[in-house]
């Protein structure tokens, strides 16, 4: 599993933390820990206020999750966030489309 986040470094290594907890609850479903994350991090008043977006991927899964509750699974191989992200993707999609 791969995960990693853009915004706040302390709001991000919370949601890392609540993450890993999610996925050790779920024994180690990315998808159902994914989903269980947004809802916490949506309903609970403290995790509300976190400003940071989450990315999480597994060989088969990619999901970016956002405080807003949303679980959004990109259509490409590939997913990017943060102020450099639509950078990165660019250049991921090119490599992705030069080495296919």
């Amino acid at each position: 599993m791969l995960a990693g986040f853009a915004g706040s470094a302390a709001d991000g290594i919370t949601l890392f933390e609540k993450f890993e907890a999610k996925l050790k609850e779920g024994t180690g479903n990315l998808m159902r820990a994914a989903v269980e994350l947004a809802k916490d991090w949506r309903t609970d008043r403290a995790l509300r206020r976190l400003e940071a977006l989450l990315i999480v991927a597994d060989r088969e899964h990619t999901f970016i999750l956002s405080g807003t509750g949303d679980v959004i699974e990109p259509d490409a191989d590939v997913a990017a966030i943060g102020s450099g992200g639509p950078y990165a993707l660019a250049a991921a999609r090119a490599l992705l489309d030069a080495t296919t």
